[in-house]
């Protein structure tokens, strides 16, 4: 995708990207005049691709003047961001000194980890939840530790079991907090009965964040569980993503473990989707990418060209929103090294997944129906979302 392909909106959005990444090239922004920006197209786009409390950054030191409600806009979600960041490393610390007294080992993973150690000048990257890891066989002490620590499991109307056999994580709420806690006990779902990265807590290494020693993921599991959220959770094309991705790879680039990276994403099955974010990670931040790894993940020249046309045509779509169905079903059959395993993942769909893939209310009556009668509903929205793709639909 060369720049010239690209609309003036898009390459904003790369600029605001690239600039965290430590690009200093001028800003397009001072070359664009105002009346050629689309300016509610761009903050969809930045929405979308979640680098609103960056473009707070970006505009702030451009000399291109915002307009009042562009401006706010950009300064409440940086405010925002960064206030709940802060609340979040302060929750984390406490609850890492409740676990290690107990004698409970727990790391952050995802945002959490990240915002400590790649963010930690600019602690805005927008999060959700906050996610732990624990070991599996420790989860029951983990969750009695949290429950004795004012939080309660969020189960929804799913039992236990269902969060333990059809899930990887078990969430909990604080009372009169808007967020969840996720305890995850591996970082993916259990195939063929056995776990991926088995010496992942041989590998963890410690961490000072404002004076607390904490325990971090190798910067390689570190990269595994980036992209194993990314293929689940139904926002691959995510442009924070390929920023995680980047900033990890260029802090640690002198002693990353590629050879550990390809020998467990071969064991692991998950050699597609390594294969996506490094190309992701290529292709929008420039990171450079030995040819021994590409050569190594052994994907075929088909699925990399399919992959490749994803990535092209898809991250700057001008209907990026009604899409994302299309993206989701794309994704999973490319990002999965065999055909079967896509196929049983969405045939054993979660609650969650199901109702967020159709936009239906979580839990609610209908959706619980549906659910139950998935395999009916499945290829009957199949063929209604085809029909509604007829000419004469248009």
């Amino acid at each position: 995708m060369g720049n010239r392909n690209l609309t003036k909106e898009a390459q904003l959005v790369l600029d605001i990207l690239r600039e965290r990444n430590g690009d200093k090239k001028p800003p397009s922004i001072d070359t664009f005049p105002l009346e050629d920006i689309n300016w509610p197209l761009l903050i969809k786009m930045l929405r979308y691709h979640k680098l609103i409390p960056f473009s707070y950054l970006f505009f702030k030191h451009s000399s291109f003047t915002l307009s009042k409600e562009t401006k706010d806009i950009f300064e409440k979600k940086y405010n925002f961001v960064l206030s709940r960041n802060i609340r979040f490393q302060e929750e984390f610390l406490r609850l890492y000194r409740i676990f290690t007294k107990e004698g409970i080992s727990i790391v952050p993973i995802k945002g959490l980890a990240l915002l400590a150690d790649l963010y930690n000048q600019y602690p805005v990257r927008p999060m959700t939840d906050m996610d732990i890891l624990a070991k599996e066989e420790e989860l029951e002490k983990a969750e009695g530790i949290l429950e004795n620590s004012g939080y309660k499991k969020h189960l929804g109307k799913g039992s236990y079991s269902y969060w333990r056999e059809q899930n990887c994580n078990i969430p909990f709420k604080k009372e009169k907090e808007d967020w969840l806690l996720e305890l995850h006990f591996a970082l993916d779902l259990k195939r063929h009965s056995w776990s991926i990265l088995p010496d992942l807590w041989k590998r963890i290494r410690p961490f000072d964040i404002n004076g607390t020693k904490i325990k971090l993921l190798s910067p390689e599991d570190t990269l595994f569980s980036l992209a194993l959220h990314q293929r689940r959770f139904g926002a691959p094309l995510c442009l924070k993503n390929t920023l995680d991705i980047a900033l990890l790879l260029h802090k640690y680039k002198d002693k990353f473990d590629w050879r550990y990276v390809l020998e467990e994403a071969k064991k692991g099955e998950m050699r597609l989707t390594i294969f996506f974010v490094l190309l992701q990670a290529e292709f929008f931040q420039k990171t450079q990418i030995s040819p021994l790894v590409w050569k190594e993940l052994r994907v075929p020249d088909w699925k990399r060209k399919l992959i490749k046309r994803l990535i092209e045509k898809d991250t700057f779509s001008s209907k990026p929103f009604s899409r994302l169905k299309h993206i989701y079903l794309k994704t999973h059959f490319l990002l999965y090294d065999s055909l079967w395993e896509p196929i049983n993942y969405i045939l054993h769909i979660t609650r969650e997944e199901f109702a967020k893939f159709y936009n239906l209310t979580l839990y609610a009556p209908k959706t619980e129906t549906l659910y139950k009668m998935r395999f009916l509903y499945l290829p009957w929205r199949l063929i209604l979302d085809n029909l509604k793709k007829l000419p004469f639909n248009d």
